[in-house]
């Protein structure tokens, strides 16, 4: 049953006109079996609402969806059920106090489509079909295929061949379609089949209805609360021991929201109230322990003074102060016990737990196991904790303790077998030694010749065959064990031989390659092709003719070759440099990888520029420092004559100049001035030409001589625009 305390504000007032109390019931239980009912009544002191269903013998169908409102909040009840009982309650919701209720929706029952429970057998020896079952026969009868109906399942086949009157082969339940193939020749006389169909259920027609809640009125329940009044109630909820001291329990009912309590006063003192949850106040203290009786208790709410409802409950004696548990713990000694006899077994530490008013926990081992009890422990160092039963406490340093359990294994025996090689003779034929290391253990070793008993290391001299051997561990001892192994027969090896098969080692050069001369690829590498020596080492193994494995001689030898070998890297080169009374000149030499000469070839030069200064230059750092020859340089001269009507104020100004080495700039006329500087920069007319530049105008070279020529530039043996110029040293 499911109870609800539902909030209600409810304002208290005071009338001078009688306390209206209004109640609306309903409980409709018709004495007929199988039907659905239900009751709902409501008045100021609560309601109660419930849904129930009267049974019988018969299997139904019940659907219900009802909706339960509040004080404005609804709530929906929805479910199903279907079976057999006698009866039981759907739902139930009840509450005290004033609230609006209000009650609607329907229980509904319906009849059953019940299939009844059926089990079938048949035994047929051709192609078979009803309701129930499909039976096929196929390949000469000598496959059979069963399809059970829809509803049924396979719960047994039994396959008879010919030739016999008893099924040689059954199945239980199996999946449908089932198909079962004769092996070998055999063929299928017959089959038997038994199919099942469970009983089942499934909902059919309406059968009854409850939905009146509220007869004669309609059918939804409805009750108001607008005339009720709160009836305030102190209870004496319980004296009870709680946290080790007397606890006093009051509870204050129907208290409307916004109203707090005064203080309530008992027969042994006051008390403030407390946490207050819907309309219920609580009011809570706690006492020594001793004899009590509350004679009476009163609080006043709200102006009206209210008395205790139950005066003189819950009196008697109260001790709640715990008792002090006692604890005893006694280790044993480690013995080992045998499980199942030997040599199974393990070591065991008994441990006994003495005392009154605590149970132990050891993790993993036991549970809250009640004082005194006896705990068995296998090697390791266990915690235990002391839980304290109802009314007892722990005494200080008792509460939690540690066990070391220790390891009384005995010994272990041990038993170890080696076969050793087969020996051979004429005298005593094929024997093998069979090494047997016994520590502390009985052998029996069974198998031609034998058995054999062992108590200690021995060797057997054992013929061909098979052998097993088995032990246990003598006393004081633990282990057992078993074995077997096989003794072939030996003979006299390498009187007969075959060859094996011949295993060939990789392919390895012989010293280096005899190379060809280097071919220049024309972009800084070379390329040669060649022959190189290789060699392939084999050998074979000369093996026993009976076992095809043992080897008796190895031959071994090489196998000569040679394989082509092309090689491609780059050649080398280096610079240098040479000069005559022009230039410097920067050569490249290219040699081949082996060193051999290829080409020498100029790649850059350096015109020297002053014929009065010896120069030099290193290439950009290319190469060391290169000097003008010697011989090259020339003697300043000390004066010009020009003609083709060069203004001798231009020559003036030119020879001025020329004697400090500067190059002069001058322009205050539309006609350029002659410029000429004997440190070989030549002599030029003005108009913004320059010393080196380029197609310049007319210009002659310095040095103490001009040189006219047929070309056009600067410094070199170029003629400015044609002009003719007469040097004169």
């Amino acid at each position: 049953m499911k109870e609800d305390l539902v909030k209600r504000t409810v304002s208290h007032f005071v009338s001078a006109f009688p306390l209206a109390l209004v109640m609306l019931a309903l409980v409709v239980s018709p004495a007929f079996a199988h039907h659905p009912t239900g009751s709902a009544t409501a008045s100021c002191d609560g309601y109660d609402i419930s849904g129930n269903y009267v049974g019988g013998s018969s299997y139904r169908w019940l659907d219900w969806n009802v909706t339960v409102t509040i004080d404005g909040v609804p709530e929906v009840i929805a479910g199903s059920w279907d079976g057999i009982d006698p009866g039981f309650e759907i739902f139930s919701r009840t509450g005290s106090g004033p609230h609006d209720v209000e009650v609607s929706g329907y229980i509904k029952m319906y009849n059953d489509n019940a299939v009844s429970e059926d089990t079938y057998t048949k035994t047929e020896d051709r192609d078979f079909d009803n309701t129930k079952v499909n039976i096929n026969f196929f390949d000469s009868d000598r496959q059979v295929t069963i399809t059970a109906k829809p509803g049924y399942d396979i719960t047994f086949v039994g396959i008879d061949y010919d030739g016999s009157n008893a099924n040689e082969v059954t199945f239980g339940p199996q999946a449908s379609p089932f198909t079962y193939d004769a092996p070998g020749n055999e063929t299928i006389d017959n089959v038997t089949v038994t199919v099942h169909r469970p009983a089942s259920h499934s909902k059919g027609s309406l059968a009854d209805t409850f939905d009146d809640w509220k007869p004669g009125t309609g059918k939804t329940f409805v009750f108001d609360d607008v005339n009720c009044v709160p009836d305030y109630q102190l209870n004496l909820s319980h004296i009870e021991c709680v946290d080790e001291q007397v606890e006093v329990h009051f509870v204050l009912l129907n208290v409307p929201d916004g109203i707090t309590p005064g203080t309530l006063t008992y027969t042994y003192g006051t008390i403030e109230p407390g946490a207050h949850t819907g309309n219920v106040w609580h009011y809570t203290t706690y006492l020594p322990d001793g004899f009590y009786d509350i004679e009476s208790a009163s609080v006043v709410v709200d102006g009206d003074t209210v008395q205790l409802h139950n005066p003189h409950e819950y009196a008697g004696e109260y001790d709640c102060a715990p008792e002090e548990a006692s604890i005893s713990v006694e280790v044993g000694q480690c013995r080992w016990e045998e499980i199942h006899g030997p040599p199974w077994g393990q070591s065991v530490t008994r441990v006994e737990f003495t005392g009154v008013g605590a149970t132990i926990t050891i993790p993993d081992v036991y549970v809250d196991a009640p004082l005194p009890f006896q705990a068995a422990l296998t090697p390791g160092t266990y915690t235990w904790y002391a839980t304290p039963l109802p009314g007892y406490v722990i005494p200080a340093g008792q509460e939690t303790g540690t066990i070391v359990a220790g390891d009384c294994t005995p010994p272990s025996a041990t038993v170890e077998v080696a076969v050793g090689a087969c020996s051979w003779n004429e005298e005593t034929g094929s024997l093998t030694a069979v090494s047997f290391t016994i520590d502390h253990a009985n052998v029996t070793v069974e198998g031609p010749g034998g058995p054999y008993e062992l108590t200690g290391s021995a060797t057997l001299n054992l013929g061909p065959g098979s052998y097993s051997y088995s032990w246990v561990a003598q006393e004081g001892y633990i282990g057992s064990g078993e074995g077997s192994f096989e003794i072939g027969e030996c003979y006299e090896t390498c009187g007969e031989t075959i060859p094996g098969d011949v295993v060939y080692g990789p392919i390895v050069d012989v010293g280096d390659p005899v190379w060809g001369p280097w071919v220049d690829n024309g972009d800084g590498t070379f390329t040669r092709t060649g022959t190189q020596t290789t060699t392939q080492h084999w050998t074979q193994n000369i093996v026993d003719a009976r076992d095809g494995q043992t080897v008796c001689n190895t031959i071994e030898g090489d196998i000569p070759g040679e394989r082509e070998v092309e090689q491609t890297i780059e050649g080398s080169s280096y610079l240098y440099a040479l000069a005559d009374c022009a230039f410097a000149y920067l050569h490249e030499v290219k040699l081949d990888p082996d060193g051999a000469f290829i080409s020498d070839e100029v790649i850059e030069t350096y015109a020297w520029t002053n014929v009065y200064e010896t120069e030099s230059t290193d290439f950009n750092g290319r190469v060391d420092e290169i000097f003008e020859p010697e011989e090259c340089r020339q003697d300043r001269p000390t004066s010009v004559e020009l003609d083709q009507g060069v203004d001798f104020f231009a020559f003036f100004v030119a020879d001025l100049f020329a004697t400090s080495g500067g190059i002069v700039f001058f322009r205050p006329f539309d006609f350029g001035f002659i410029e000429c500087n004997f440190d070989a920069s030549g002599i030029h007319i003005g108009h913004n030409s320059l010393v080196m530049s380029a197609d310049d105008p007319v210009h002659a070279f310095g040095n103490g001589a001009f040189h006219a020529g047929p070309h056009d530039g600067s410094l070199w043996t170029y003629q400015g625009y044609g002009l003719t110029l007469h040097v004169r040293t």
